[in-house]
């Protein structure tokens, strides 16, 4: 007998942790899952990151959460902001494709990066940013301004 997955439009998903709160809340345009391989595909995501700190807000045209695993990979017009507790200004991240795994809170971009911090702004290949520490490491091809 074959298999059906789900669909739903205008969707929201909403993952708890132990304390009652939010940990993450996400809305897409589309939400399916695949019969075959039981991954979710999403389009036009708005996800919203919370933890006691900050807040971060994650945007991408599409994405794929594969069955088995605790991460989101997003491609198409990707974007990060936040403002950890402490900084005096907002961090913006641009990238086409970002992996973000939901258990760690670390993101992942393996090709070109924009970030803009007050008015500074980095580029590069290649992002490992955790959000839980607020660190972020560009791998290669790093290329900044900043400006007074």
């Amino acid at each position: 007998m074959l298999e059906r997955g789900y669909s739903a439009r205008d969707a929201q998903i909403i993952e708890t942790g132990p304390d009652g709160r939010a940990r993450f809340t996400l809305q897409a345009a589309l939400i399916e899952q695949q019969p075959a391989t039981r991954d979710i595909v999403l389009t036009d995501i708005d996800m919203r990151l919370q933890s006691a700190d900050a807040q971060w807000h994650l945007q991408a045209e599409r994405g794929r959460m594969p069955a088995a695993a605790q991460r989101i990979l997003l491609d198409g017009d990707v974007r990060l902001d936040g403002q950890p507790a402490g900084t005096l200004a907002p961090v913006s991240i641009r990238t086409d494709k970002l992996s973000y795994d939901l258990a760690t809170s670390k993101a992942v971009a393996p090709g070109s990066v924009f970030i803009v911090l007050q008015n500074h702004r980095l580029e590069g290949t290649g992002l490992e940013a955790d959000l839980k520490t607020y660190q972020a490491r560009i791998r290669a091809d790093v290329h900044g301004r900043f400006t007074p």
